[in-house]
């Protein structure tokens, strides 16, 4: 995926974040997914409706980490969110 500053991960309406004691989830229809910290920042901000770009921004202000590492890391979350039908990219007009 290349960061484009114009691409926003879109949340499917129907994932919905829990908290079960101290874990975040992510649930989507049958997929039960556990949230590290960075992959809730990244959560977090795709359902604010920031962009790619603006969602590594605020990763590596608020974890903090050296850019290259959120880049990385906010990469491998969406991909995964992607793959998982939690997310998908459309073009911020």
């Amino acid at each position: 995926m290349v960061i484009d500053k114009e691409i926003a991960p879109k949340c499917d309406p129907r994932a919905q974040r829990r908290r079960y004691g101290d874990v975040p989830w992510l649930v989507l229809r049958h997929h039960w997914i556990e949230l590290d910290e960075i992959a809730d920042a990244i959560w977090i901000g795709c359902q604010a409706g920031r962009t790619v770009e603006e969602i590594v921004l605020s990763l590596a202000a608020a974890v903090p980490c050296p850019m290259n590492e959120a880049v990385a890391a906010t990469v491998a979350v969406l991909e995964f969110l992607r793959t998982n039908g939690f997310v998908s990219y459309e073009v911020q007009t």
